[in-house]
């Protein structure tokens, strides 16, 4: 797995977190809740939003994230991309006092092999209006990975 180290994934995982997270915080407070969603960067370091339309009403959400890990895999595999991330509204503990909240998680993958949770924790402190908290990240494997690993 590449380092999170090198110049061209932290680059790509800041341009993608700076695409995702204005537009998750408005679906927040616009609505309390928002679809997962993805963004990628493309081979040419093009920065474009990826939506899915799976023709339910008031899909589920892993139905939607499911959709949009397939058509990522998809073009990732015809070299369209090389990195992705898939925003979501989640609950989560957090790790550093295992208190309960919520959060927008968006989930990064680089061809180059590296893949993190980057997590940004947030309270609803009335209609129309969420407080951010402090991000962390982690490192994860995906079950299903977008990319194959140009990294041997």
């Amino acid at each position: 797995m590449q380092s999170l180290n090198d110049e061209q994934v932290s680059k790509d995982l800041e341009a993608l977190v700076n695409a995702e997270l204005p537009f998750a915080q408005k679906m927040l407070e616009q609505h309390g809740e928002f679809y997962p969603f993805a963004a990628t960067i493309s081979k040419d370091g093009e920065a474009a939003y990826l939506a899915a339309d799976i023709g339910k009403e008031n899909p589920k959400s892993a139905e939607m994230i499911e959709f949009v890990t397939a058509a990522l895999h998809a073009q990732a595999q015809k070299g369209e991309y090389r990195a992705a991330a898939i925003c979501t509204d989640i609950a989560i503990t957090l790790p550093s006092t295992a208190q309960k909240t919520d959060a927008i998680r968006i989930s990064f993958e680089h061809r180059k092999g590296s893949c993190l949770y980057f997590f940004i924790p947030y309270e609803k402190v009335k209609p129309g209006a969420i407080t951010l908290g402090e991000a962390f990240a982690s490192t994860f494997q995906p079950a299903e990975p977008i990319f194959v690993s140009e990294v041997k």
